[in-house]
């Protein structure tokens, strides 16, 4: 066997996964201990949160429902209103959830879901809501709806990030990765609209056609995204997102106006069952990830550390993995020696509690919050 076909043989890749994630444990352990605190469970398979005061955390259920988390105290307070034309089959469901700015006086909420019509299939939708006081959700309003529909119940991406009035979105390839090309078409984007669902006039695609003269959706920010289930802006007003790859290929990428990231012609991935994709790994025009991962860690949820509790991880990215079940840290590089390795190197923490970890926060303080991807989900509070 030669060595470029090492890759690709099954069992040797098993191997090769639990050497890495075996060394990378024993590094990250070696350099930082960490405590965690359960502060609420009974939360059937949380997908988002965001922060709604100081101490209180508004998580969704995928299987369309919602909680309030007291992060001093663990009391949960059901949130009820939630719209009855979500499809939660597949990946699909209650997604995420962004408290706006001025959410103390104007209590509103920006949520994702796949939107179900009884005719066209699922998409990805955005609507905003009121929070009343009896914590029931009321006055939704559309503000972005992905087209075309689709028949197929995965990668709605679904992310949601503010910057100003500006509400970024993700919306994966829905499982027709040539879609992530087709600029008549929202999957594959990351998308960019006002928080009253008009149109920024600085967005690159303003007015423009593609060579057939259709119309490109003005709300496209990027596009060539597989299926991105993180997103944030930092201090900075950088815009990192992370996305699936297939088997390999998982992307930590800085989102850039207008930008194609190359998804399906390039990538680090390979197919399920063995053969490359695309073109290769680079072509002219597409942009490089800032990070990759091979083998894959399925992340979702993703922050940039800009906390002072844990000083030494100030300017890290922190991501959730379904697969493996981890906390990834991604720190500047001090090891050169390889192609991926020129920005970033990965760390790997919470092993041991053996949880598919879904979304992160961090509080006013630093600490850290994750959801768990379970039936009995958990909040999880993380401490040095």
């Amino acid at each position: 066997m030669r060595a470029l076909d090492l890759y690709k043989h099954p069992i040797l890749e098993v191997v090769f996964t639990v050497l890495a994630g075996l060394a990378l444990s024993l590094s990250a352990s070696a350099a930082t201990q960490l405590n965690t605190k359960i502060i609420a469970q009974g939360i059937s398979h949380p997908w988002g949160m965001t922060w709604i005061s100081d101490h209180e955390l508004l998580i969704t259920e995928k299987q369309v429902g919602g909680w309030i988390v007291d992060t001093n105290t663990g009391q949960k307070q059901k949130v009820s209103g939630w719209p009855n034309d979500i499809n939660p089959d597949g990946q699909g469901g209650l997604l995420d959830v962004l408290s706006d700015p001025l959410f103390a006086s104007n209590r509103k909420l920006y949520v994702s879901f796949s939107h179900q019509d009884r005719s066209k299939g699922s998409t990805t939708r955005v609507a905003s809501a009121e929070l009343s006081p009896n914590l029931e959700l009321d006055n939704w309003t559309v503000l972005f709806t992905a087209l075309p529909y689709s028949n197929k119940v995965h990668h709605y991406g679904s992310r949601l990030a503010l910057a100003d009035d500006n509400l970024f979105i993700s919306v994966g390839d829905r499982g027709q990765r040539h879609r992530s090309q087709d600029l008549t078409d929202h999957a594959g984007k990351i998308h960019r609209i006002k928080t009253d669902g008009s149109i920024p006039k600085d967005n690159p695609f303003i007015g423009m056609t593609n060579k057939s003269g259709e119309p490109i959706p003005e709300s496209i920010y990027s596009y060539g995204h597989r299926n991105p289930q993180g997103m944030f802006i930092d201090s900075q007003s950088n815009i990192w997102i992370h996305e699936h790859g297939p088997r390999g290929g998982d992307e930590l990428n800085l989102v850039l106006k207008g930008k194609n990231y190359g998804w399906p012609i390039i990538t680090y991935g390979k197919e399920y069952w063995g053969p490359s994709i695309g073109e290769g790994t680079h072509k002219k025009g597409m942009q490089q990830p800032e990070y990759y991962y091979v083998p894959s860690i399925a992340p979702s949820g993703l922050i940039r550390y800009e906390a002072n509790l844990f000083k030494e991880w100030q300017g890290d990215f922190l991501l959730g993995a379904l697969k493996g079940s981890h906390l990834n840290r991604l720190t500047e590089a001090k090891n050169t020696s390889s192609e991926r390795d020129k920005k970033f190197e990965e760390h790997r923490y919470l092993e041991d509690l053996d949880v598919r970890i879904r979304d992160l926060e961090v509080d006013k303080q630093g600490a850290i919050y994750i959801l768990t991807d379970e039936g009995n989900g958990k909040l999880i509070q993380v401490t040095p």
